[in-house]
This record gives C-alpha cells, sequence and structure tokens, in this order.
C-alpha cells in the first residue's frame, strides 16, 4: 500500500492511520520513534522495526545468549523507563544492536518480534534503504518535472504510467540496442507519438543518422587531396 501525504506533514502524523496487517513487519528510521503508535501496531497483531533515539530512556531486563559472531553486539529484552514512552508502550522490547562493518557505525534496533535471529533484524532495516533507492531512482530516471493533478489518485496514476513507460523503453533498448542513451531514445519516440510508423523503422532512421554523425566526425577535419 502507498499512502501519498503532502509535503507540509511530517509522515509520522499518519503512523496511527495506516491499515497495519496481523503477522506483516513494518520498518521505520528513528524519527518515528512514537511509543504509542509503536503500541498501536503491537496490538494489530504486527510488528515492527525501529531505530533507537539516542535520548529514549530504557532498562535492560535481561541478556539473550549470542550463537554466532555476525555482527550482532547485544540481544536485550528492555522496557521504556520514561512516564510517557511507559505509559505510551507499557510492554516489554527487544533491542538489538548491530555493528555495520561497511559503515563503521553501531545500530541499535527496536522490536516486539521475539523470535527471528538478531541479526536478520539488522538485514530487514538495511533492506529499508531499498526504498529510499527507489525514490532516488525516481526522481533521476522518471523525469517527472510536475504533477497534472492534486489528488492522491491523479498522483499515483501519473508516477504509474511514469514508471511504465520507463521499462517499456528499457525492454525496447534491450531488444533493438539503438546507440543512444535511454533518455535520448524516450525524447525521439516522444517525438513520433502521432506518426503511424513501425517502431523498427523508427530505429533504423535513428542508427541511420548516428553513423552518418559518426563519419562525420571521423571524416569532417581530414582535406581532400584536391583541395
Amino acid at each position: 500500500m502507498v499512502m501519498i501525504t503532502g509535503h507540509e506533514d511530517g509522515d509520522q502524523i499518519f503512523m496511527d492511520d495506516y491499515p497495519y496487517q496481523k503477522g506483516c513487519l513494518y520498518v521505520f528510521d528513528k524519527a518515528y520513534v512514537k511509543a504509542r503508535s509503536l503500541f498501536h501496531i503491537a496490538s494489530k497483531g504486527a510488528f515492527f522495526i525501529v531505530r533507537r533515539k539516542s535520548d529514549l530512556d530504557i532498562s535492560v531486563e535481561r541478556h539473550i545468549a549470542l550463537d554466532e559472531d555476525n555482527g550482532v553486539l547485544a540481544d536485550q529484552i528492555i522496557s521504556f523507563t520514561g512516564s510517557k514512552s511507559r505509559k505510551g508502550y507499557p510492554e516489554r522490547l527487544r533491542m538489538v544492536t548491530f555493528y555495520a562493518e561497511s559503515k563503521n557505525e553501531a545500530f541499535v534496533f527496536l522490536t516486539n518480534n521475539l523470535d527471528i535471529p538478531p541479526h536478520i533484524i539488522a538485514e530487514l532495516y538495511l533492506r529499508r534503504w531499498d526504498i529510499e533507492q527507489f525514490f532516488r531512482w525516481i526522481k533521476q530516471h522518471l523525469y517527472i518535472q510536475n504533477f497534472y493533478g492534486r489528488s492522491v489518485n491523479a498522483v499515483c496514476i501519473q508516477i504509474y504510467v511514469a514508471v511504465i513507460t520507463f521499462c517499456v523503453i528499457c525492454l525496447i533498448a534491450d531488444r533493438y540496442r539503438p546507440p543512444v542513451t535511454r533518455y535520448e531514445l524516450l525524447r525521439l519516440l516522444g517525438t513520433a507519438l502521432f506518426e503511424k510508423r513501425e517502431l523498427s523503422d523508427i530505429l533504423e532512421d535513428l542508427i541511420i543518422t548516428d553513423n552518418r554523425q559518426h563519419e562525420e566526425k571521423e571524416f569532417g577535419g581530414t582535406k581532400s587531396l584536391f583541395d
């Protein structure tokens, strides 16, 4: 599910509005450490993984033995001690400390899932960056300069159309191997939208034009012997 919000609203505002499903696991950044909202997720029978804020007051109640050396520094059962956070989340949680060698940094995660291995908790959180990279990919490749509509449905449709268009361009580039970048191919096909021509003919003209330009660059600077 995708929820689209305005840039002026923080995503945390909508944590309680999301339709959490029983048995599913949700991964959040530390900006989403809201005890009451996390307890709301747990009450739905769902699970969460979230980074701990450094100023969050906790009490360690039990240490879980570590079976292997896989970057996990600690696996603990904790509870909140702050008055507001303890009231918002009165039950125990699990806290996993993981050292990421690639970043030379230790990460601390909170979760209500007591069963999955601790290194999997860290791996699932790192997978969250795939979403961040997807948003970056959208900005770099889909060329959405402006949204034509302001409703959620209009925004979703425009994004879906842009993704589908990019996928079609990739399929064309993979099959015909035109001598241009995907962006140039998109621009070329955009100018031929209203032409009743075979795709292969358009691409053939493109190859001929590219070869001609290559020859002009290669021989254009050479003077004739008869000049």
